[in-house]
């Protein structure tokens, strides 16, 4: 039996090599997360363009620019970025109707970037913050400054502390 894996080994060296270097996705999406993803595409499909794609780097943007926007309970827009924001909504089919049924959201929505990053996060306060960022590949020169340390926020993407799911219900 031995000889026999030796064998299969010396013969297939690149199988072996392949298994144990299978690459972990270096993002995941939560549930809502994903939901925003795809509304967004839905729209653009039903507007006849291409899907966005989640990337890293645009994730991790939006993600600190919604969690400085909860800690900070405010709306302002990042520099540097196309987005859509909002405050309120309960859950992402909302919120991406409330940025269809808005002029310049809607536009933002139509962009002709590559790339999406989303997040959503409840400020200690229950208000749930958005945040959708466009950008096109390669990631920009100057792509994000790091965001600030934030105590007290309760993100939304994480299910953990005892929480029973996003809505608090």
């Amino acid at each position: 039996m031995r000889s026999l894996l030796l064998s299969l080994v010396l013969l297939f060296p690149s199988a072996l090599m392949a298994q144990e270097a299978a690459p972990k996705p270096d993002l995941e999406l939560d549930r809502f997360e994903q939901q925003m993803v795809e509304q967004c595409n839905a729209f653009r499909q039903r507007c006849g363009l291409r899907p966005l794609r989640p990337v890293k780097w645009l994730m991790d943007r939006a993600r600190g620019h919604c969690k400085w926007m909860a800690t900070a309970n405010s709306m302002t827009h990042a520099s540097g970025v196309q987005e859509n924001i909002a405050a309120g909504q309960p859950d992402p089919v909302s919120v991406t109707n409330t940025w269809i049924n808005s002029g310049g959201h809607n536009a933002n929505m139509r962009t002709g970037a590559d790339c999406i990053g989303v997040a959503a996060y409840r400020a200690s306060n229950g208000t749930i913050y958005w945040c959708q960022q466009f950008a096109s590949e390669p990631k920009p020169q100057a792509a994000v400054t790091a965001a600030p340390v934030v105590q007290n926020y309760q993100p939304v993407y994480n299910y953990g502390g005892g929480r029973r799911g996003r809505r608090g219900r």
